[in-house]
């Protein structure tokens, strides 16, 4: 992790977060132990999170299918929804 003082944040990149746990199994509310250290190590405060995570953002591209549906028709139910 490393700090951010344009956003005044620590940000964490490379961290996989997925609905589903390292057995496969799907877990809709996977959550994270969150621990801020000092700079000798010293535990100053711990808390746990639930990730913001869903494996349901591609559903519109099948909801809308039809052999009687245009390419155009579907392109506009899938905007304005």
């Amino acid at each position: 992790m490393h700090y951010d003082a344009s956003f005044n944040w620590l940000t964490g990149e490379g961290i996989p977060i997925t609905p589903y746990d390292d057995a496969a199994n799907k877990n809709y509310y996977p959550m994270m132990k969150l621990v801020a250290r000092d700079s000798s190590g010293d535990v100053l405060a711990t808390t746990r999170i639930v990730l913001p995570v869903s494996d349901e953002m591609t559903g519109t591209t099948t909801a809308h299918r039809s052999s009687t549906t245009s390419r155009r028709q579907r392109a506009r139910v899938c905007r304005w929804r």
